[in-house]
């Protein structure tokens, strides 16, 4: 993951979207705003002994900011993959959700 990544991302919102997106500040992707769905993540119980946890998400975009598709590759893919580990993390930092109360099924959605 980068260093920096809180400074490549930002949330943005607009009239058309329900749903919290993120827009890419800086680097080739300067513009592009996406949102997430599908995320899924592994049960840590089953995956005991394993070194790391596989995270699943789909994305759309929403705004291709002029962008061939072509550019949405591998490397835009571990972008997103690398802004959606960030906000997980800090939304368990602070509190707002945790990993055990994920698979109790006792979470409920906070706006992030």
């Amino acid at each position: 993951m980068e260093n920096n990544i809180k400074e490549r991302y930002t949330f943005v919102s607009n009239n058309k979207e329900e749903t919290q997106c993120i827009g890419i500040r800086g680097g080739e992707y300067q513009g592009v705003v996406f949102k997430y769905s599908n995320v899924s993540i592994p049960n840590p119980d089953e995956m005991k002994g394993k070194s790391n946890l596989p995270l699943k998400f789909h994305y759309d975009i929403v705004d291709n900011n002029s962008l061939p598709i072509e550019w949405f590759n591998e490397e835009f893919n571990n972008l997103a993959g690398d802004i959606l580990v960030d906000i997980i993390d800090d939304q368990i930092e602070k509190g707002n959700v945790s990993i055990h109360n994920l698979f109790a099924g006792t979470t409920r959605a906070k706006n992030i």
